[in-house]
């Protein structure tokens, strides 16, 4: 992995961290929710998951997003093969609703000549498959934990401006008292791979959905601009976290750490490929329960 982002920094001709950030949030995505961390010997009540909020700072210009997608780049190789495998998926389930169809049809048309006792036993429609994902980016908070309810393994929230991802924060709550805050206490339970909820009203004309995701594991990677080069880290986290008390929630930001970008000389790298790399993120993924 470091050979990967020592060779993508010179290629864009960025220090290798701008390129380490987001690797570091690929392999804490890539643990799987079985494994946790005991921080104290004794203390077996507290254990911790991999869950990392990371962002990148610079000036304008300077080539951020760039860095980020490569640095996602091996994450985005694997993303592509479960897109492919979750299409064959969700080919097989139409086939299946389609099948379902025509029993159901023989079993209304039993229900209806002999009743119950004839028609036996109504026949279970097929559910929708669990589809492998880890990589989000425009999604609002209550498609997350619906998402996180099928991967517990966690998630990946790239957002490549970093004050637009809290400013969306319950944009689609309606608001009012006590709503400003629902999206960010939703977002602290991923940040602490919690269990979360989210209740949907009035689904088809039934009393509303609940959905649960058992472990919500949200990582966090994305970047934030600066005005000038003479603006510090400081000022950018600063601004950041301006919003954050605006938005009733200090401290919110003081969960999230930033690595400052600075331009190198580029070179002629060897080139190890994404594909190697994301090999080594499938081989972390496998080794773990």
């Amino acid at each position: 992995m470091f050979d990967f982002a020592q060779d993508a920094s010179g290629r864009i001709g960025l220090n290798p961290g701008s390129i380490a950030i987001p690797m570091i949030s690929t392999a804490a995505v890539s643990i799987r929710h079985g494994w946790k961390v005991q921080p104290k010997l004794k203390d077996y009540t507290w254990k911790e998951k991999p869950a990392v909020w990371l962002g990148i700072t610079g000036p304008s210009g300077v080539n951020k997003s760039a860095a980020l997608d490569v640095g996602l780049e091996p994450l985005q190789a694997e993303e592509d093969r479960w897109a492919k495998a979750n299409a064959e998926l969700m080919e097989e389930h139409i086939l299946q609703k389609e099948e379902h169809k025509i029993i159901m049809k023989a079993w209304r048309d039993a229900l209806k000549d002999g009743g119950r006792d004839n028609a036996g036993p109504m026949p279970r429609a097929p559910k929708i498959p669990k589809r492998k994902r880890s990589i989000v980016e425009n999604s609002t908070m209550e498609q997350l934990i619906q998402i996180a309810a099928e991967n517990p393994d966690g998630l990946l929230q790239y957002k490549d401006e970093l004050v637009g991802w809290i400013a969306s924060f319950d944009a689609y709550s309606g608001g009012g008292k006590g709503g400003a805050s629902q999206d960010r206490a939703a977002a602290l339970s991923g940040y602490n791979s919690s269990p979360a909820s989210k209740d949907r009203v009035g689904a088809q004309g039934s009393g509303g959905t609940h959905v649960r995701a058992e472990c919500f594991s949200l990582n966090l990677v994305g970047g934030k601009a600066l005005k000038g080069d003479h603006v510090a880290i400081r000022r950018a986290m600063e601004s950041l976290e301006l919003l954050a008390w605006r938005q009733r929630r200090p401290g919110f930001l003081v969960r999230l750490a930033m690595w400052r970008l600075r331009r190198i000389v580029p070179r002629n790298p060897a080139l190890r490929s994404a594909s190697v790399t994301a090999q080594d993120y499938r081989f972390l993924h496998q080794l773990t329960y």
